[in-house]
């Protein structure tokens, strides 16, 4: 094909080709830049509204939490009362044990009329009265008591006469009231 066009119209044409190629390739770039644009300001929009939602969500979350915070704080108070009582537990005497195990001990015959157990009479002196239906049961308590086991350990460390009362002299009764001077182990608080 011969080319009849002049040398500077053929570079006219080929300028005016390379112009309309740029302006497309500039007016697509541009529609690219818009859509890129708009699709960032919605990834904006929605990002944004997103964290609003989720602030509202936190601040809720807070006050609710803030109003479980006296329920925590009571749970906690309970947790270390639990844990000072269990203390407590864990180093008190079984006082209703050692009752049970001494009123078991007792012939037949023999009832516990007083007796006191508290910290302050460990390894010390204290008194036990008992109501027996004769003198020899009396006796019998006596030697019970002496041999009176809770956890295969003795209760008592001295077992004693105090004083036994006659029948009638106890408030017109036919029954004998003993009391007994009885001593218990201080190894019964460590149980």
């Amino acid at each position: 094909m011969i080319n009849l066009l002049s040398s500077n119209d053929q570079r006219q044409l080929a300028a005016a080709r390379t112009n309309s190629l740029m302006l497309r390739y500039i007016l697509m770039m541009s529609v690219v830049i818009v859509v890129l644009a708009l699709e960032m300001l919605g990834v904006y929009f929605l990002l944004s509204t997103d964290k609003a939602r989720n602030e509202a969500i936190i601040i809720d979350n807070q006050q609710k939490a803030s109003g479980y915070n006296t329920v925590t704080a009571q749970a906690n108070k309970f947790r270390s009362d639990l844990a000072i009582s269990k203390y407590i537990l864990d180093k008190q005497a079984p006082y209703s044990s050692l009752i049970l195990a001494i009123a078991q001990a007792l012939p037949s015959g023999a009832t516990l009329d007083g007796l006191s157990i508290t910290p302050a009479t460990f390894g010390v002196p204290a008194s036990l009265i008992v109501q027996t239906d004769t003198s020899e049961t009396a006796i019998r308590v006596k030697t019970q008591l002496q041999d009176v086991t809770f956890n295969n350990k003795h209760i008592f460390s001295d077992v004693s006469f105090e004083s036994i009362s006659a029948p009638g002299a106890v408030s017109g009764g036919t029954s004998y009231r003993a009391t007994y001077r009885v001593t218990y182990l201080k190894d019964m608080l460590l149980q």
